[in-house]
């Protein structure tokens, strides 16, 4: 039986070893897509909840919402509670 050439024995080599760092990169690039979807989908959670007062404001100025409503969900999101100096005129 005769032995194969020594060009075919290093071609093979080569594409394993080819063939393990396309293997290697695909991981690598697929964990980090999926980190990055999962960042991109996180809630973030607001710094404050002055955004949503300032919502509230505005749903009460085109009076989307009544004063009792207004009062009511400002002081659940944090804002002057009801009876407050300056509370009285929203």
């Amino acid at each position: 039986m005769m032995a194969p050439p020594l060009a075919v024995i290093g071609w093979g080599g080569g594409l394993a070893i080819v063939g393990g760092l396309v293997g290697i990169a695909f991981w690598i690039l697929l964990i980090a897509l999926i980190v990055l979807v999962v960042r991109g989908t996180r809630i973030s959670e607001p710094a404050s909840g002055e955004a949503a007062i300032r919502l509230l404001e505005e749903r009460y100025a085109r009076g989307e919402i009544t004063q009792e409503d207004f009062l009511e969900r400002r002081t659940v999101l944090g804002g002057k509670p009801p009876g407050a100096a300056g509370n009285d005129s929203p």
